[in-house]
């Protein structure tokens, strides 16, 4: 959909206007756009994110695959599983 070509060129408009101002980004890997639904911090269950989010309705927009991603420090991410989504998936 629009909204994820949208993202790109507002993470490259951020990037491009943080090096101008001489700030550094160090992006090692190129955007992804993504929705991130809740982060826990290993003491506290995510049943209550779920509740808050169970009546959510947002347009349609187009999902390839769900991935189950571990946040470290200095803003590492490992990606524990992934599960393709769509037709014949």
């Amino acid at each position: 959909g629009g909204g994820v070509e949208a993202a790109g060129r507002l993470a490259a408009g951020v990037e491009a206007a943080a090096a101008e101002a001489g700030v550094p980004v160090g992006r090692e890997h190129p955007y992804v756009p993504h929705l991130t639904l809740a982060r826990g911090d290993g003491r506290t269950g995510l049943g209550p994110y779920a509740e808050a989010l169970a009546g959510f309705a947002s347009s349609p927009w187009a999902v390839r695959e769900l991935a189950l991603v571990r946040s470290g420090p200095q803003s590492r991410y490992e990606v524990v599983a992934a599960w393709p989504l769509g037709p014949g998936k």
